[in-house]
């Protein structure tokens, strides 16, 4: 393994470790932790290091950044708290300009030499993990999400900023894992670690990064998130749980009696616990596609 420490130096120094498993194509980055509550993505992040530190010697070359928004981190908060600025909305970044904006400059020198880009995120407590691609936009981004193991793939919104969507339009195969997990208090499933490190090293097998059985995933394929907002303020109680396939019009849940119901046919990728709802989103759900 092969460490090096990558710097931003304004009025608070952050510090950035790369470590960097064999040598050759292809050439793989794995990013964690840059939106700083998410911590479910820098637990596998740290256990993917730990794991390749023990394995065989990787053919090709696998970059691990555990931990890409210290700052964000140390507070458990989305944005860095020094410019406020959403890290994932940076890229390329300038190497001139806030924290933010510097961090992901020097993400973006990593991720130009990359064949792959694995960058893993959190979709909250109350949500299921999945895989989010432009696998409508770009076949490549496409043939490289179904080699995750993770069974559900999502259609992103595409917003630029994104090391993801940027990496996608300068033509490198890049996805999120979102993982179940993550808020304030930097909760962590477990489970949802042990799925995606399996995926992960599944995809390494598949690449000839590291040997053993290949075996080929069959994911479903989703379109982009649609929130589930009731048309009233009230007490929502959910009938079901993140990760449940639903029909168009079936019920998800009640507030103060009245059902809130699916508006398409797909999966609920998050799902609410019992709360008061002032009429935001109380569920995610993602349409199945013809």
């Amino acid at each position: 393994m092969h460490t090096r420490t990558l710097t931003v130096d304004d009025f608070i120094e952050q510090s950035l470790t790369l470590r960097t498993f064999g040598e050759g194509r292809p050439r793989v980055l794995v990013t964690g932790g840059i939106h700083g509550g998410e911590a479910t993505g820098v637990f596998v992040a740290d256990r993917l290091v730990q794991q390749l530190t023990a394995s065989p010697p990787v053919h090709g070359q696998v970059s691990v950044l555990s931990l890409c928004n210290p700052t964000a981190f140390r507070r458990m908060q989305r944005a860095c708290p020094f410019d406020e600025l959403d890290l994932n909305r940076s890229f390329p970044g300038q190497p001139d300009g806030s924290p933010s904006l510097v961090l992901a400059h020097l993400i973006t020198q990593e991720a130009k030499a990359a064949d792959y880009i694995i960058d893993l995120h959190c979709c909250g407590v109350y949500g299921r993990s999945y895989t989010l691609a432009l696998h409508q936009e770009f076949g490549f981004a496409r043939e490289f999400a179904a080699m995750m193991s993770i069974p559900v793939i999502v259609q992103s919104g595409g917003t630029r900023g994104q090391l993801f969507v940027e990496a996608c339009h300068q033509g490198i195969p890049a996805i999120i894992l979102e993982l179940t997990g993550g808020g304030s208090g930097g909760e962590v499933s477990l489970e949802a670690a042990d799925e995606a490190l399996a995926a992960i090293l599944g995809f390494f097998r598949q690449a000839g990064l590291l040997p053993g059985p290949a075996a080929r995933p069959s994911p479903s394929f989703y379109g982009k998130l649609m929130p589930v907002i009731p048309s009233a303020s009230g007490w929502f109680i959910p009938q079901l749980v993140a990760g449940a396939l639903l029909e168009e019009g079936q019920p998800i849940g009640t507030v103060d009696g009245q059902e809130v119901r699916s508006p398409v046919a797909g999966i609920a990728t998050m799902v609410g616990p019992a709360s008061y709802a002032f009429r935001g989103p109380v569920a995610l759900v993602a349409p199945r596609l013809p």
